[in-house]
């Protein structure tokens, strides 16, 4: 039986950030659909990596219909 993976926003990419998303990667009960920092330089580069969208503030990250949390 498979289950559908938990969908995650994920807000700030610095130290801590950076590694929920390795720790991501080594599951598939969960998945970044989006990321946020306010660095949006850094934001889009980690969207395009992690093949997820970059939102804009972390209010626009977490209010997407496609995010559990």
């Amino acid at each position: 039986m498979s289950t559908v993976p938990t969908q995650l926003a994920i807000t700030g990419l610095g130290r801590a950030g950076k590694f929920h998303l390795q720790s991501l990667r080594q599951t598939h009960d969960a998945v970044a659909v989006c990321v946020y920092d306010i660095d949006q330089a850094k934001s889009k580069s980690i969207a395009i990596r992690e093949n997820c969208a970059s939102a804009e503030s972390a209010l626009e990250a977490i209010g997407r219909d496609d995010v559990d949390a």
